[in-house]
């Protein structure tokens, strides 16, 4: 079992971070992005993000439930994931890319996780 400890963050941060960790799709982002050694294009953090909460293959997400989520990461949870300062967003190139800051997430991430399943 994980154990968070509040002197991960300052107050002020560990209430920021559970306010933009409050919703399961935005923690499921940065699981995804976790991973990523570079850029990710939007449209794949979609698909990939769909097959997570769907528990499949990312080839088996049909294509309007990628559409879907795209429209919501692009004008609800990337905006605030950035204004947070846990992802850059390009949307010149429609590029998703974590920043260093989101690893301090990495415990709550954790700790979620072992709670929602």
């Amino acid at each position: 079992m994980t154990t968070v400890q509040t002197t991960i963050l300052p107050d002020s941060a560990l209430d920021d971070a559970f306010v933009v960790l409050s919703h399961e799709r935005r923690r499921t982002v940065l699981r995804c992005l976790r991973s990523a050694d570079r850029p990710v294009a939007l449209a794949d953090l979609a698909r990939d993000v769909v097959a997570r909460e769907r528990e499949t293959d990312a080839r088996d997400v049909p294509e309007e439930a990628v559409e879907q989520c795209y429209v919501r990461l692009y004008h609800v949870h990337l905006p605030k994931l950035a204004e947070a300062g846990y992802l850059r967003y390009d949307v010149d190139r429609a590029t998703v890319a974590s920043t260093t800051e989101a690893d301090s997430l990495t415990p709550l991430l954790e700790w979620a996780a072992e709670r929602t399943g």
